[in-house]
């Protein structure tokens, strides 16, 4: 491969993205002239900072801990002054939380069991459809 001149990058070096210029390369086979390249053949650098949460996550952290912190003491106070009444607070909670979750859960193994197509419809929207 030739060596690519620092001049001819594109400015999104900085942002941690390389992307050569690829007047540089020989020119395509006539077979693949006007196609896109293959995802194999393209190089993306993904700097750390790529990763790195917003601003705003810091604020929403310390609120929530506040929030959650005060609830807590709360409960505790619950549980000390009605022991009965927390314990079936704490139960509808816990089984409510657990149907949010386990309830899709098992639509999703429901539909990989039958091997249907019905259930591609709802992942269609979500981007996460396979071929």
């Amino acid at each position: 491969m030739a060596a690519i001149d620092r001049d001819k990058l594109s400015s999104s070096e900085e942002n941690g993205i390389n992307i050569p210029d690829t007047s540089l390369k020989p020119p395509a086979p006539r077979e693949t002239r006007g196609r896109h390249k293959a995802m194999s053949e393209v190089t993306l650098r993904v700097a750390p900072k790529d990763f790195a949460p917003p601003t705003m996550i810091g604020r929403m952290r310390s609120r929530c801990l506040t929030v959650g912190l005060v609830f807590s003491v709360l409960a505790i106070a619950a549980a000390v002054l009605h022991w009965n009444i927390f314990l079936r607070a704490w139960l509808f909670s816990f089984i409510f939380w657990l149907g949010l979750t386990t309830g899709p859960l098992a639509l999703l193994m429901l539909q990989y069991a039958s091997g249907g197509n019905w259930g591609r419809p709802g992942t269609a929207h979500m981007g996460s459809s396979r071929g």
